[in-house]
């Protein structure tokens, strides 16, 4: 008993150590370390320089700050170079330093309390929308280039100071027998800053004109459910309809460029800097991501230009540096709303319901993006109509207060008839699927799904081998995000065939489509009754619905084994006050025991048995030593002499396992345990993993306690030691796994002790007591007393 309590204590000892390396060298791992907030490095300071006169250059106002470089560097042009100035503007809300160097915007700092960074301490600032590195491009830097693609006017030329005020400065260069002069204007009653741009040339120009923003970024870290500030500044462009393009350090494709660009920037999660074309000018952008962990950032907006020889030319430019605020953003532009990234929907992807009709020759007669009127609604339906491609389309959306059904009932009508399909798009913004079957359930994104022919359901993930499914005899198709589904049936009795589409690596674009055969004859009209479903994946309201929707819950490989754990914890969870989830697992613990213990009973049995005879095996072992078919033989005879399995052993970790993969598997799959919670203020939700990491430890702690009452085996001693490490990284795996998994663990490790000490005491041999036995023995008598020498006595001994 001393040396299992020596025992007991080094492995608990073994096992504190371990925790407490983890917690040191693992913070992240096991979330207790928390990630600081990225800080936007301050602008540096202007290092102070000799004050030179400067040249006659127009009245100057108040705003502006004048320096000199400490050198004037040719630069090929007769004349000296410009001296450096930076003009000043102060609004209510925002701060903006224009330079002359390369006429650019310096720094936009954000006034106000709420954009104020380390608040009463010695490093308060205001948040600076512009950090300036050499080598990158500061906001509204400008380039003009030639039709043959030679730079006219470069983004580092300098510029002289022409006048400024209160609102606004004028800067002027000439190079590359350009005169270009810049206007920058701020308004004080939005986050707006106005570029006027014009342009003369004695020979006439034709090229192009860039306006440029450039930054410095790390790599993007982390996933969807990983910290806000692990999302650092991207590269933006907003182009065509609505398709909105971000770009960051260590894309794959580090270069993005676009048409018919509506504005260009850098997006910094919460805050947006960007430039728009001139009304009616048509524009381009280009977006570049320079490195892989960290490096530069640089977005571009292209127009093109054309100036006549001696002639001029005017582009006004309206630009945004400030908070991504909705009201704010739309004061400025509207088109500027487009940087709010709330994920779901994006723009370039379908909605749920989205339709799409085709002709035989696969035109698109009515396209995804086509624009509805609202015919009429009330409180459970709306109409919406539409006339397109020669085809009037009305769609009447429908819901059911009973469940969580969507009903949609398409009416085509079309003057010269339609021969073609019919299809129901939905789409969604994913991630690419990370870690293994014991990654934590949030790192299971989005998936298309579609179940097709005979009860063959297919799911397609971001990152998928091949990115494209078809099937036909569709029964429904949708999206599947773990514990919730979105999906449409085909009408009643209507062949479909369903799409799923995987755009992307890391992330990107889902596409599922249901596609059903449509002919309308000429003047006629043709109605589509589609069922769909929108809610958890709860078997109860699947089954309401629509009974195919069933196999959207996937149990995997254990399903047969899971559906019954599942429907044991409902009808405790339905029965046994309080309705709790997590007493529910509890007694599901107890059932598994109760139906386990036979099994366990003669497995503990087997193993005491066998140590009774180990005396036997060890002999057999050295007088078969040389006859290893002859000593297996009698071992086998002695094991069958004394009931012995020697397997008997695994027979109840056998059991346990599929149990554990089944319940882990329903826990990630099951909506009814999503968000359940055990105790309020511990254990919120039992398919995530314990926040405080108690259960993990005592779950820990009692299978170290169940290792020190097994008995070891006397075959293989080392076994037992086995079993400590195995405790220790049973516990370890155990960390971020769903909690409610590791509570069934630890009750059932509680139940295994208690039934160990019951089993341990039931089978122990009973005492062997003395019998009452009297032996007579001989004693001689002692001589030397003068006793008569030869005589003997007898004398009773009882023992």
């Amino acid at each position: 008993m001393k040396s299992q309590n020596q025992n007991l204590l080094v492995a608990v000892a073994i096992w504190l150590a371990c925790m407490f390396g983890l917690y040191l060298f693992f913070p992240e791992r096991i979330g207790a370390g928390k990630r600081a907030p990225q800080q936007k490095p301050e602008a540096p300071a202007q290092a102070p320089v000799t004050t030179a006169p400067a040249p006659p250059a127009g009245p100057v106002g108040s705003g502006a700050t004048v320096a000199s470089k400490a050198a004037d560097v040719p630069r090929g042009t007769p004349g000296p170079k410009p001296p450096l100035r930076t003009v000043t503007f102060e609004t209510p809300r925002v701060r903006v330093v224009a330079t002359s160097e390369g006429a650019a915007i310096q720094s936009v700092q954000l006034l106000g309390e709420k954009w104020t960074r380390h608040k009463g301490t010695k490093e308060e600032s205001q948040i600076d929308l512009v950090s300036p590195r050499a080598g990158e491009a500061l906001p509204f830097t400008t380039v003009v280039t030639g039709t043959d693609g030679k730079a006219l006017v470069t983004a580092t030329t300098a510029y002289a100071l022409v006048k400024s005020d209160a609102t606004s400065a004028t800067f002027r260069a000439e190079e590359g027998g350009v005169t270009i002069s810049k206007t920058f204007s701020v308004n004080p009653e939005h986050y707006g800053i106005s570029l006027l741009v014009e342009l003369k040339a004695a020979q006439g120009i034709s090229g192009q004109l860039s306006i440029l923003s450039g930054t410095h970024a790390e790599e993007p870290q982390g996933g969807f459910f990983a910290p806000h500030t692990s999302t650092p500044a991207r590269t933006i462009c907003a182009a065509g309809n609505n398709n909105v393009e971000r770009l960051a350090i260590g894309a794959k494709h580090p270069v993005f460029e676009a048409p018919s660009a509506q504005f260009a920037g850098i997006d910094e999660e919460y805050f947006l800097s960007a430039v728009m074309p001139p009304a009616g000018v048509p524009a381009s952008c280009r977006l570049e991501a320079h490195g892989e962990k960290s490096g530069s950032l640089i977005a571009s907006l292209t127009v093109p230009v054309q100036v006549a020889a001696g002639g001029d030319s005017q582009l006004l430019f309206q630009g945004y540096a400030g908070p991504k605020d909705e009201s704010e953003l739309m004061a400025v532009a509207k088109p500027l709303k487009q940087s709010i990234d709330l994920g779901f929907p994006r723009a370039s992807e379908a909605l749920p319901f989205t339709t799409v009709v085709t002709g035989t020759d696969g035109k698109a007669l009515v396209t995804a993006t086509t624009a509805y009127a609202l015919v009429k609604s009330d409180a459970t339906s709306a109409t919406f109509r539409a006339e397109e491609g020669g085809v009037t389309i009305s769609k009447t959306f429908s819901v059911n207060p009973e469940h969580y059904g969507i009903s949609l009932l398409v009416e085509l009508k079309a003057a010269q008839g339609i021969s073609g399909q019919l299809s129901i798009l939905s789409g969604t913004h994913a991630e690419e699927p990370q870690g293994g079957f014991f990654a934590p359930h949030t790192s299971t994104p989005a998936r298309t799904i579609c179940a097709a022919g005979n009860n063959n359901v297919e799911r397609l993930a971001i990152g998928a081998k091949h990115p494209v499914f078809e099937a036909p005899s569709a029964q429904f198709a949708g999206i599947d995000e773990e514990y919730f589904l979105s999906a449409v049936m085909p009408p009643a009795g209507v062949p479909a065939s369903c799409r799923l589409e995987a755009h992307g690596e890391k992330s990107g674009s889902l596409i599922a489509s249901l596609t059903v055969p449509v002919q309308v004859a000429a003047g006629g009209d043709s109605q589509l009754l589609f069922q769909g479903y929108a809610g958890p994946k709860d078997e109860s309201e699947l089954m309401a619905v629509a009974k195919p929707l069933k196999q959207s819950i996937d149990l995997g490989f254990w399903a047969v084994i899971a559906e019954l754990l599942l429907g044991i914890m409902k009808f405790f969870y339905r029965v046994v006050p309080p309705h709790n989830w997590g007493v529910a697992i509890i007694l599901l613990t107890l059932a598994m025991k109760v139906l386990t213990f036979p099994l366990q009973h003669k497995s503990m049995k087997s193993m005491q048995e066998m140590q009774r005879i180990q005396p036997q095996l060890e002999e057999l072992k050295k007088k078969y030593a040389g006859d290893t078919q002859r000593q297996n033989l009698e071992q086998m005879k002695l094991f069958k002499e004394h009931g012995v399995n020697p397997m008997g052993s695994c027979l109840p970790m056998l059991i346990q396992m599929p149990i554990w993969f089944a319940l882990y598997k329903t826990l990630q799959v099951s909506v009814e345990l999503y968000n359940a919670h055990f105790i309020r203020g511990w254990i919120e939700d039992l398919t995530s993993k314990d926040p405080y990491y108690i259960l993990p430890v005592a779950m820990g702690i009692t299978m170290i306690l169940t290792q020190v009452l097994t008995p070891a085996p006397m075959s293989n001693p080392s076994q037992k030691t086995m079993g400590y490490a195995m405790s220790g990284f049973f516990s370890l795996l155990m960390l971020t796994l769903p909690s409610g998994l590791t509570l069934y663990i630890f009750t059932n490790n509680i139940l295994s002790i208690a039934q160990q000490m019951y089993l341990r005491r039931k089978l122990r041999p009973p005492p062997v007591k003395a019998s009452g036995q009297t032996v007579e023995v001989d004693k001689k008598k002692d001589d030397r007393s003068g006793g008569s020498g030869g005589a003997s006595g007898r004398a009773k001994i009882r023992a």
